[in-house]
């Protein structure tokens, strides 16, 4: 129970930042192309703070640890940035915020997924679909709040939510590490990923696959106001978005065990490209949020697969560093190619014209994954004939 009990704090402070961000600079009367450098140098610096903490947590043999020292640090930034009126601070503030906040979501991920890995009373889904009713109930309530004038509200949540947080995770066992501390070097450990091919496609065909969906998330409140609608329909969009993904992450474990990763992966692949390819021909707002309901079902399907699936790639000693490697370059370089160019798209074409391309680029991306897996099996076969 109180595996549920943190993933619906963590994730309920989760929907406290991040969804808001575009809405902030949106009601700072910010251009669209500097909203998708602001984004773009944001999902920097998370590239670099996921690789940064994915070594120390390997080094330090402890996920846990690692996770609770960010948090900590992030909610402080968090909470003060509201008492902030001074822009060059501010500006600081995000990235340095960033770098702590960034490799959240992957090392708690990763962390209950070892946990749960075992157990027969529960399993990750299960414990991680009460993560998306926490952002779904938030995301709802402060979008109305945000709406009403209440700016500072969602960051003040997260630094006090956050604390709480912390208190129930130190009454959790740690997992015990499955390699010595020390062992080889970050640079023979990123050899090794760099040399297995299966690990390389996944992560450059899934960089490819957020290239276009994190950009069509950041730039969701900008297609809202195209629609003629307002911050609370954003909040409602977001919160059927994790609706969404509950039945799949009570299913995910079963789904598993009939359905290869692979399939599972090029699964959620297609749930995507359909999310923004009904944007990009359904203009209302009805049709944007039917449309979230896709990227819940594809965002679920992605996580609880590649978790299982990067875990049987990557060697013990540096699952922490393939998981969080992965994790930065499809949710950080692809942010920072992603939302720099989509500010530069919109801008010339317009914010649907990001939608359309973006669901020919999943497909293309989806097509190459399903050769990939077809020759893999063919070498396969071929070297046990």
């Amino acid at each position: 129970m109180i595996y549920s009990i943190i993933q619906y704090l963590f994730y309920t402070i989760h929907g406290c930042f991040t969804p808001f961000i575009t809405v902030f600079l949106m009601e700072w009367g910010v251009d669209t192309v500097s909203i998708g450098l602001i984004l773009a140098v944001n999902a920097a610096v998370m590239v670099l703070a996921q690789i940064f903490w994915g070594i120390a947590a390997d080094k330090v043999g402890s996920v846990k640890r690692v996770f609770q020292f960010n948090l900590l640090i992030a909610s402080l930034l968090i909470f003060s940035i509201t008492f902030v009126r001074t822009t060059w601070l501010m500006i600081l503030l995000f990235p340095l915020t960033t770098f702590f906040l960034g490799p959240l979501m992957p090392l708690i991920d990763n962390w209950l997924s070892r946990i749960l890995r075992d157990r027969t009373d529960t399993n990750f889904g299960k414990s991680r679909l009460w993560g998306s009713i926490g952002f779904a109930v938030m995301v709802t309530f402060l979008g109305r709040m945000v709406e009403s004038g209440h700016g500072a509200l969602p960051f003040r949540i997260y630094g006090l939510v956050g604390m709480v947080t912390l208190v129930l995770i130190s009454k959790i066992p740690d997992v015990e590490p499955e390699h010595k501390e020390g062992g080889h070097s970050f640079l023979v450990h990123f050899g090794q990923l760099l040399s297995n091919r299966r690990y390389m496609i996944f992560i450059t065909l899934s960089t490819l696959v957020f290239l276009a969906v994190q950009p069509s998330m950041g730039f969701l409140p900008k297609l809202i106001e195209a629609a003629h609608a307002g911050p609370a329909v954003y909040g409602v969009a977001m919160a059927l978005s994790a609706l969404s993904e509950i039945p799949f992450f009570y299913l995910g474990s079963r789904m598993l065990k009939k359905m290869k990763p692979q399939r599972l992966l090029l699964l959620s692949f297609l749930f995507f490209a359909v999310r923004l390819l009904i944007c990009a021909v359904f203009r209302s707002p009805g049709a944007i949020l039917v449309s979230q309901l896709f990227q819940g079902f594809g965002y679920s399907i992605f996580l609880i697969t590649s978790l299982v699936y990067i875990d049987d790639l990557a060697q013990p000693a540096c699952r922490a560093t393939a998981f969080l490697l992965g994790s930065a370059a499809y949710t950080g370089l692809s942010g920072i190619t992603g939302n720099y160019l989509g500010g530069r798209l919109i801008g010339s074409m317009g914010i649907f014209s990001l939608y359309s391309l973006g669901a020919m680029v999943i497909a293309v991306a989806a097509l190459f994954f399903t050769l990939s897996f077809v020759l893999e099996r063919k070498r396969q076969n071929t070297a046990a004939a």
